[in-house]
């Protein structure tokens, strides 16, 4: 049971200070750790890049989606009765839940009706 003590920091400094090793181990750390935190930074840019085109997308398909139902809206309402109009409001909220609140208006730009999702 030969039990070897380690050796201290000092006397490894100093012996790769003879073999004159530590200098260029500092350096080779220095650009490792450079080029780890150069590859890690750009890891994490691609990442939000990526988010942001996800959410982006998002948004787009989204305001495609409600401009088109208020053209289908818009267009029943010039075209028919009110009850009919109502109808289709109520569908339309049923089916898509895009929006929460159906304001109408009429000619005079006035309520006409008002639709909300509780109803």
């Amino acid at each position: 049971m030969n039990q070897t003590k380690p050796r201290p920091l000092r006397t490894i400094l100093k012996q790769l200070i003879r073999s004159q090793l530590l200098f260029p181990i500092l350096i080779a750390t220095v650009v490792v750790i450079s080029f780890a935190s150069y590859l890690g930074g750009q890891q994490i840019q691609n990442q939000q890049l990526n988010l942001s085109r996800s959410i982006a997308h998002n948004i787009h398909t989204f305001l495609l989606l409600t401009s088109n139902e208020l053209i289908a809206l818009s267009e029943v309402a010039q075209s028919n009765e009110l009850d009919t109009v109502a109808a289709y409001m109520k569908a339309n909220r049923m089916s898509h839940g895009i929006f929460d609140t159906f304001y109408l208006l009429n000619s005079s730009n006035t309520f006409a009706n008002l639709w909300w999702k509780n109803l």
